[in-house]
């Protein structure tokens, strides 16, 4: 007897190498909208296409969560030594 799709990938878990637009969204906790605005702009990860799906790759998910954590401490930065000018 066969086992199913399902029961198959219990018994041997495959791990995940790429994600959808929607799934990404989902565990990087940002909207579907707030995707499209930072792909607008440039700044969405890397997508590429595996037929009509539009799939994002560990890979490509790994290096956008570094360069948005990147940006955040310029901006950090600049943003304290600003407060420091101001003060003084």
């Amino acid at each position: 007897m066969a086992r199913s799709i399902a029961a198959n990938i219990e018994k041997h878990p495959v791990p995940r190498l790429s994600w959808s637009v929607d799934e990404f969204c989902s565990s990087v906790g940002i909207s579907r909208s707030t995707y499209e605005k930072l792909k607008r702009r440039g700044l969405a990860p890397r997508e590429m296409r595996i037929g009509w799906a539009v799939r994002i790759s560990q890979l490509a998910a790994v290096e956008w969560i570094a360069a948005r954590e990147t940006d955040a401490a310029k901006k950090n930065v600049c943003a304290s030594a600003s407060a420091r000018g101001r003060s003084g």
